[in-house]
């Protein structure tokens, strides 16, 4: 994994590892999902914050959720056949 760190004024996105964002949705904190080759933020916002609480409300694991925005969002050369994992930090704040 290639540690990037990204901001786009109002926020930064720091790249973390498919262990740590699996950790995260388990203590149901916050990450966002990105296809690899496409960089979070503005202008175009092609990410995807997770909010693992709603989504393990609904029954949903993290294998599901990240199989699913990979058959939508990662699926061909120009965007990468995997998602990539971040961190997103807004203004100050942490995600939660």
């Amino acid at each position: 994994m290639i540690k990037h760190i990204i901001s786009d004024g109002a926020s930064t996105y720091t790249r973390i590892s498919k262990n740590e964002a699996r950790k995260r949705f388990d203590a149901g904190k916050d990450f966002a999902l990105c296809p690899v080759k496409l960089r979070p933020g503005f202008p175009w916002a092609p990410h995807m914050t997770v909010r693992s609480g709603e989504h393990k409300a609904n029954g949903r694991t993290f294998e599901q959720l990240l199989n699913e925005f990979c058959y939508y969002n990662a699926n061909c050369n120009e965007t990468g056949l995997y998602a990539a994992f971040y961190l997103v930090t807004e203004k100050g704040k942490t995600t939660k």
